[in-house]
C-alpha cells in the first residue's frame, strides 16, 4: 500500500525565494520527499512530505522514519548544514481510490517540558559549597560531561556524554595497586612459563571502570560483573560508530542510561570527597535520565473530497490532537 507521512523538520536552510516546492527523488529511491517552506511564524522551518510504499500500515511509522532518516543524511552530507526531524504530525493510507482512509495524527510534548518547582536553597546551598572541591581542571571536565549527559535530548548522545564522565572519574581515583593481566574469555590471571610468574601492570581505563562499577554494586558480585559487561558493550559499540539497538541487552536502553548515569554519579561523588566536608548535603535524583517525548496517537478513517484515485493534503479534514499534562501532587511526586 502506498502512504504519506508529514513531518515538520529543523534546518538552517530553506527553500530559495520564488521556489514553493523541490522534490527529493531520484529512481533508485524507494520513497518521494516533497520540500517546501513552514509559514514564517512556524518554530518548524520546513515541511517534507514522505510518500513511500509499505505491506502494513502498522509498519509505517517506524518505516518513514528510516525513510526520512536517509534523506536527512545526504542532505546534511551534501550541503554542511542541520537537518533536524522536528516531528511528525500524520500518517495517511494514500493508495488510490480508496473512499475511506485511516490515518494516525500525532501529538508530542518533551516529558521534561514544564519545570518542576523543587529548587530550593538547600539544593543551591549545597551546590554552591561544593565549588570549592571542584576546582581540578579534570574534575571540571568530567562534570562538564555529566552537564551534557543529563541535558543532552539523544539518548546515544546521553550515552556517551555519561561514559566520559565515568571514565576521566574512574581513571582519578583508582589505586596504584598493579594487577594481573587477564584472560579476555574467562578474566583469570594470565601466567608467564618462561617468566615462571603472573604479569602485572598498572589498571588500566577500563579495569578502572570495572573498579568503580563493582563499588557501586558492591553486594552483589554477578550482578556487577553483568552490570560492567552490558555497560561496556554499549561504550564499544558506539565508540565504533554504532548504535545501542545493534547490541543485545538485558535491559531497556532507558534503563542501562540510567545505571551508567548513576554509576558516572557515585565516581564524581568520591572524587570529590562529600564525607569530609562541613556542611549539610542535599542532592535531587530522578528515576529516569532520558529525554524522553511523550506522544499522543489519534487513529482516525476519514472521507476526503475530490477525486480518490489522486488525494491532495489539503482535502485532508482538520483533525486536531492535545496533550494537557495533568498536575502532580507533592504526595504523587515523591512516591
Amino acid at each position: 500500500m502506498k502512504c504519506l507521512a508529514e513531518f515538520l523538520l529543523d534546518s538552517d536552510l530553506i527553500l530559495v525565494e520564488g521556489c514553493e516546492q523541490i522534490d527529493f527523488e531520484s529512481a533508485e529511491m524507494p520513497f518521494v520527499l516533497e520540500l517546501s517552506n513552514t509559514s514564517p511564524d512556524q518554530v518548524h522551518v520546513l515541511k517534507a512530505i514522505l510518500i513511500f510504499e509499505v505491506e502494513q500500515f502498522s509498519d509505517a511509522k517506524d518505516l518513514a522514519s528510516t525513510y526520512l532518516a536517509t534523506a536527512l543524511n545526504s542532505l546534511t552530507f551534501t550541503t554542511s548544514r542541520k537537518f533536524r526531524l522536528g516531528r511528525l504530525i500524520k500518517l495517511i493510507e494514500w493508495t488510490k481510490g480508496l473512499e475511506d482512509r485511516r490515518a494516525k495524527i500525532f501529538c508530542e510534548q518533551d516529558a521534561w517540558a514544564e519545570a518542576e518547582p523543587a529548587l530550593d536553597e538547600a539544593l543551591v546551598g549545597t551546590a554552591a559549597g561544593l565549588v570549592q572541591k571542584m576546582q581540578d581542571e579534570r574534575m571540571q571536565a568530567a562534570l562538564r560531561w555529566y552537564r551534557l549527559g543529563i541535558s543532552a535530548e539523544n539518548l546515544e548522545e546521553q550515552y556517551s556524554y555519561f561514559w566520559f564522565a565515568l571514565e576521566i572519574a574512574s581513571v582519578a581515583n583508582k589505586d596504584q595497586e598493579r594487577v594481573p593481566s587477564s584472560c579476555p574469555h574467562c578474566r583469570g590471571a594470565l601466567f608467564c612459563p618462561a617468566c615462571n610468574k603472573e604479569p602485572q601492570h598498572k589498571k588500566f581505563a577500563g579495569e578502572a571502570i570495572r573498579h568503580m562499577i563493582y563499588k557501586v554494586l558492591a553486594t552483589d558480585e554477578q550482578r556487577s560483573l553483568e552490570v560492567a559487561d552490558t555497560l561496556m558493550a554499549i561504550r564499544h559499540e558506539l565508540m565504533h560508530g554504532g548504535r545501542i539497538a545493534n547490541v543485545k541487552l538485558p535491559c531497556s536502553p532507558a534503563e542501562a542510561l540510567h545505571m551508567l548515569s548513576t554509576v558516572a554519579w557515585r565516581a564524581l561523588a568520591e572524587w570529590i570527597n562529600l564525607e569530609n566536608v562541613n556542611f549539610n548535603l542535599n542532592f535531587g535524583a530522578i528515576e529516569n535520565v532520558t529525554r524522553a517525548k511523550i506522544v499522543a496517537v489519534a487513529d482516525v478513517v476519514v472521507k476526503m473530497p475530490g477525486d480518490a484515485d489522486a488525494p491532495k493534503l489539503s482535502d485532508f479534514p482538520k483533525i486536531e490532537v492535545e496533550l494537557i499534562p495533568v498536575p502532580v501532587d507533592d504526595k504523587k511526586r515523591s512516591q
